[in-house]
C-alpha cells in the first residue's frame, strides 16, 4: 500500500513546514496486499510524535455491568511493525509525529568504581559515547528512585559497558538495576522511508497543542520535489491479504508554509494499482489542520 504526498511550490526560493498526522480505523482483521505511503514535497515539512511505555497494571472488574453489547477489541502484546497483525492499530503509520528515536536498556550492575558502573552483560555494550547526554533511573537497592544525567559511556577492552554518571555511585551495589534512556536524532523521520529531496528534523517546531518535541522539515527547490514515504504489508508475496482498505478511514495532518502558492499532493494506493486517495491541498502560512 502506498501513500504519496507531493508539496508543489511555484516560487524561486521557499521554506515549507508541514506536520502530517494520519489516523485510520480498522474494523476487520483481514488485510490486503502491500501498501506504500509516500510524502513527496518541493519544500519543507515538519512531523512530530512520541512513544511511551508504562508499568504493567492489574485490571480488576468492579461494580455493575454497564453494557454487554460492545465491539470486539484486539490487544497487541508485542511490538509494532509494517506487516502482519503488528500493523493492526488505530493509526497504521509508525511514528506519525516524526519524533526522535528513544533508546532504552536495563543495566544490572556488575561493579561500581566512583561515578562509574559496569554492566554485567557484554552484549549490551554500545559504541563509545553512545549513552552520553542520556538519563539514568535507579530502580532497585537503597538508591531506588534516584536518577540523573549520563556523562559518558564506553565499551571496555573486556567487552563490558562502563557508564559514567553525574553523581557518585557509591550507594549502588552489584545486582542493582539501572535504566538508561537516550533520545537521538541520527536520522530524520524515524520509522519512515525517505525518497528524493532533503529532509531534516525541526526540534521545537510543533503544531498547536502538540505534546511532541519536533516535526520534520522537507526542503525542496523549484521543480525538485521532496518525498516522504511509508510502506505497509511489505511481505505481501508470502503473507497474502493483510490490510483491507474498506470501512471508515481518515487522513488527518497539520501543515504550514512560509511561501504562498504551495500545495501538498497526497497519494495512497496498493501496488500502484488500486488508488484509494489522490488529492492536492493548498497550504497556509500558519499551522492548519487538514482532514
Amino acid at each position: 500500500m502506498k501513500i504519496h504526498a507531493w508539496l508543489r511550490n511555484f516560487c524561486s526560493e521557499t521554506v515549507r513546514q508541514l506536520v502530517l498526522v494520519t489516523r485510520c480505523q480498522i474494523r476487520h482483521q483481514r488485510l490486503g496486499k502491500r501498501f506504500r505511503c509516500i510524502v513527496a514535497l518541493p519544500s519543507m515539512i515538519f512531523l512530530s510524535g512520541c512513544n511511551a511505555f508504562q508499568d504493567s497494571a492489574k485490571l480488576t472488574p468492579d461494580g455493575p455491568l454497564l453494557d454487554a453489547d460492545l465491539p470486539r477489541y484486539g490487544l497487541n502484546l508485542g511490538g509494532s511493525g509494517t506487516w502482519g497483525a503488528e500493523q493492526l492499530r488505530s493509526n497504521i503509520l509508525a511514528n506519525p509525529g516524526f519524533e526522535a528515536v528513544l533508546d532504552r536498556t536495563v543495566v544490572i550492575v556488575k561493579a561500581v568504581d566512583g561515578k562509574r558502573i559496569i554492566d554485567d552483560t557484554n552484549w549490551l555494550a554500545r559504541d563509545d559515547g553512545f549513552w552520553a547526554g542520556g538519563s539514568y533511573d535507579i530502580r532497585t537497592g537503597i538508591s531506588a528512585g534516584r536518577g540523573g544525567r549520563i556523562v559518558d559511556s564506553r565499551k571496555r577492552a573486556d567487552g563490558f559497558a562502563e557508564i559514567l554518571l553525574d553523581l557518585s555511585a557509591a550507594e549502588l551495589h552489584p545486582g542493582d538495576v539501572v535504566i538508561l534512556t537516550r533520545s537521538a536524532d541520527s536520522h530524520p523521520a524515524p520509522g519512515w522511508w525517505t525518497g528524493k529531496g532533503r529532509i531534516t528534523n525541526a526540534p521545537g517546531d510543533v503544531r498547536p497543542g502538540s505534546l511532541g518535541r519536533q516535526s520534520v522539515r522537507l526542503a525542496a527547490a523549484p521543480k525538485q520535489p521532496v518525498e516522504l514515504l511509508h510502506y505497509f504489508d511489505n511481505i505481501a508475496d508470502r503473507a497474502g491479504k493483510l490490510l483491507p482498505v474498506k470501512g471508515k478511514w481518515k487522513l488527518e495532518f497539520w501543515a504550514r508554509t512560509s511561501s504562498p502558492s504551495t500545495s501538498l499532493h497526497l497519494h495512497f494506493d496498493r501496488n500502484g494499482n488500486n488508488v484509494f486517495l489522490d488529492t492536492e491541498v493548498k497550504l497556509e502560512g500558519i499551522w492548519h489542520r487538514y482532514v
